[in-house]
């Protein structure tokens, strides 16, 4: 402290000499204390200048902080510690399938909920990828056309004679090629992400069929026996998807990325305000996005003796329905992983009971758009709630 005082003893002495002094500080006491001029900035560029009696501590702060001081708070929120949408969400489960089980015999066996599992496999994993996109207020309507892409890779790959891995990591390059593109519309172009992800969504798709011609492709019986091989008793689709979930929740709830990504979608000025690139986290979050999607593709891929252009069409649709299901909110900043993975599984519950049940399969969509709109009014009133208290 003396040492202090005796640099401002110095600084004072300077200045009355007609020494013109420069002091950087984040101190504002000191600032104010010392300072003949106050120049604030704010996102690397001057805003204002204060003398005199205007360089108040209100007045600085002010310009500092723009109109966010109630999102720099906002910035601060983190992933809910008492999972009350989940736990709700596992309850409604539990009942459809119980109730389903009750009804249809025929639909609780071992073997039928392992085929709904693998059946959703790649849809949980684009899930993940989605659930991070929409936590940032983003969106990605895009991924239907990027699953075929990637799928028509990964059967290029396959049938060429590409070793798996070789197939997987061929699928991954592919998605995050897409992603990337995405990312650098929205980020780089700043198109709003449903418009971006909308042109994408026809773009990507129409360049496939112009490529292939709309030709399919076959599938090797090596590559098949991969996709149907099942390591210690679980299906391989299964691995990978649960090994994607726990990473995907792994990231999201202990990492600084996830941290940025919960504060860009609660808040995008406060996380500026904050060091947070936003552009920089929206850019990851679509190429991870893409990534995941690469993957779900070699998934799926291993599910089908043959590859069509037409895959993945409405595909977009059931996997934003899941992740708004599961809980995350639209409006970005809120939800979990554990919560897209329990709304993944809804989905495919009730898209496997209506065979069981006697049920028109043009149900399976009219369910999803009644979920996705009641999870909408949910969250739409949580958030008013919110505002009011």
């Amino acid at each position: 402290m003396g040492a202090r005082a005796e640099i401002h003893r110095l600084m004072r002495g300077l200045a009355d000499d007609g020494v013109g002094i420069v002091l950087v500080s984040s101190d504002l006491p000191e600032l104010l204390a010392l300072s003949d001029r106050v120049a604030v900035m704010h996102r690397g560029r001057v805003v204002g200048e204060l003398a005199g009696a205007e360089a108040t501590q209100e007045a600085v702060l002010d310009l500092a902080l723009g109109t966010a001081e109630e999102g720099v708070t906002q910035g601060h929120q983190k992933p809910r510690k008492a999972p009350m949408r989940e736990l709700a969400l596992a309850a409604v489960l539990a009942l459809l399938l119980v109730g389903v089980s009750l009804r249809a015999p025929s639909f609780a066996t071992v073997q039928n909920f392992t085929d709904i599992l693998v059946n959703n496999s790649h849809l949980l994993i684009t899930a993940v990828g989605m659930t991070l996109v929409i936590l940032t207020a983003g969106i990605d309507i895009s991924v239907g056309s990027i699953l075929a892409c990637c799928a028509t890779v990964a059967a290029a790959s396959a049938a060429a004679g590409w070793p798996p891995l070789l197939v997987l990591v061929a699928a991954m390059v592919a998605g995050i090629v897409l992603g990337g593109i995405n990312a650098g519309l929205i980020t780089g172009a700043r198109i709003p992400p449903i418009i971006a992800t909308l042109a994408t969504l026809t773009l990507f798709r129409h360049v496939l069929i112009h490529i292939t011609g709309g030709r399919w492709i076959n599938l090797p019986p090596g590559f098949r026996e991969f996709g149907l091989s099942e390591p210690l008793g679980v299906p391989v689709s299964i691995w990978i998807a649960v090994a994607v979930v726990l990473v995907g929740a792994a990231v999201a709830r202990w990492t600084p990325l996830g941290r940025a990504i919960y504060a860009v979608g609660s808040n995008a000025d406060a996380a500026q305000h904050q060091g947070i690139s936003v552009s920089g986290i929206r850019t990851r979050v679509y190429l991870i996005m893409g990534l995941l999607t690469g993957v779900a593709a070699f998934v799926y891929t291993a599910h089908y003796s043959a590859i069509q252009t037409n895959a993945g069409i409405g595909f977009e649709m059931v996997v934003i329905t899941a992740v708004v299901v599961g809980g995350t909110n639209i409006f970005g900043g809120m939800g979990t992983v554990l919560g897209t993975v329990i709304g993944v599984l809804l989905l495919g519950v009730i898209t496997g009971s209506l065979t069981h049940l006697h049920i028109e399969p043009t149900w399976e969509r009219a369910s999803q758009g009644i979920l996705i709109l009641a999870a909408v009014v949910i969250d739409t009133l949580h958030s008013r709630k919110g505002r009011e208290t």
